[in-house]
């Protein structure tokens, strides 16, 4: 998720941010100060796939915390939920 990953149709596990939490885990050994993003995809074209997300990472003393949930916007139960701490 996040407007950096769709602008580059979705290849996003090279990227270093805090929506790595969702794309590439590894991608958040990067994350040198506290950020939140919040999203909401609409995809008109296809019925139910719309998509909403909110992360949170930062620094931390050994390395990076991170929380996000990303869920469907037609259906809240298919939800995914991330608690990930690196060091």
């Amino acid at each position: 998720m996040g407007g950096r990953a769709a602008g580059l149709a979705y290849a996003s596990s090279t990227l270093h941010d805090e929506w790595s939490l969702l794309n590439n885990v590894g991608g958040l050994s990067k994350v040198n100060q506290p950020a939140a993003a919040f999203a909401y995809e609409v995809r008109s074209g296809l019925i139910g796939a719309n998509r909403m997300a909110a992360v949170m990472a930062a620094p931390v003393k050994v390395g990076a915390a991170a929380f996000g949930q990303a869920t469907s916007a037609r259906d809240p139960r298919i939800t995914q939920l991330a608690l990930r701490l690196l060091f």
